[in-house]
């Protein structure tokens, strides 16, 4: 089947949430360290502790992901004045921002991709806002068509509903939509199973069956 439009993942896919989230987490702990006096092992429990019950409270949707909303419980259920919440989301997500890059040949793939014709999309579990901040930093948004977070969608990868969804914004069948990501289960597996073609982007690896850098992809469409 002819592939039409492309669709990425955003974190750990077009550029390195791993390395950006590491330097963001640290200058978090280093706030909450000088206003709480909590060890950089007390924090990470207490973060863990606080983003597990919200997953297992809101389940696979977007606001388990919002850095606020953690940050508040993480604060009241600690006796910490939930004042600090909003300070230490934005200590986060401008740590992590100012350190969002593309991987190498992402922009002038996206480029080449445009010149072919494709419609191109991202499709991200998260909030809206925070996501366009991101794709805003690395140079993505003047390719792309649409993006669908999982707010939008009303829930994350893996669910069939956030890929029907992203299918029926490029207006095309699922069989001729491309999703590319990280993750095998989240992005591969998941679009798989709504019916659309899949690839994993797994760089600087060496997994069977997946593009180790972003000029591979051109050799797949």
């Amino acid at each position: 089947m002819v592939i039409k439009a492309v669709i990425f993942d955003l974190d750990d896919t077009l550029y390195s949430f791993k390395n950006a989230n590491e330097k963001a987490f640290f200058a978090l702990a280093q706030f909450v360290s000088e206003h709480f006096g909590w060890s950089f092992e007390q924090f990470q429990a207490l973060h863990d502790e606080t983003m597990k019950m919200l997953f297992e409270t809101f389940g696979d949707v977007a606001a388990a992901h919002n850095r606020l909303i953690r940050y508040q419980n993480m604060l009241s259920q600690n006796g910490k004045s939930v004042k600090y919440a909003l300070e230490m989301s934005n200590v986060y997500w401008s740590v992590l921002i100012e350190n969002a890059v593309a991987f190498d040949g992402l922009l002038d793939t996206l480029r080449a991709l445009k010149e072919r014709g494709l419609f191109l999309a991202v499709g991200t579990n998260m909030t809206a806002f925070v996501q366009f901040l991101k794709l805003e930093k690395i140079g993505v948004l003047p390719f792309l068509d649409y993006v669908v977070s999982s707010e939008e969608a009303g829930a994350d990868k893996p669910a069939k509903q956030f890929f029907d969804y992203c299918v029926e914004k490029t207006r095309m069948a699922a069989e001729e939509c491309l999703f590319v990501g990280d993750s095998v289960k989240h992005d591969v597996e998941g679009a798989l199973n709504a019916g659309l073609q899949a690839l994993r982007f797994f760089p600087n690896g060496n997994q069977c069956g997946a593009i180790a850098n972003w000029h591979d992809l051109l050799y797949h469409i």
